[in-house]
């Protein structure tokens, strides 16, 4: 749920770092738990050693598809 809740957060900076930081404040989640919600986010089969590690992982990836949404936004006023 929490890995559609970011999917979904998309390019809304300040939803997905609710979400992010909403998920680093609370403790009760475990690492093995962590990696399961960022391996369904950024669809891969990465292995974390630590929490930090977890987060600078969906960190990047939603800064990556924040570009990516930038350069087909300029694409499409390109006149072909």
């Amino acid at each position: 749920r929490i890995a559609d809740e970011l999917t979904v957060a998309g390019t809304n900076n300040v939803r997905f770092d609710a979400l992010v930081g909403e998920l680093q404040a609370d403790k009760k989640w475990t690492l093995p738990e962590l990696s399961l919600i960022a391996n369904h986010f950024l669809g891969s089969a990465a292995k974390f050693t630590n929490k930090p590690a977890v987060f600078k992982a969906i960190r990047q990836r939603q800064k990556q598809d924040a570009i990516q949404a930038g350069r087909d936004r300029r694409g499409e006023k390109i006149a072909v």
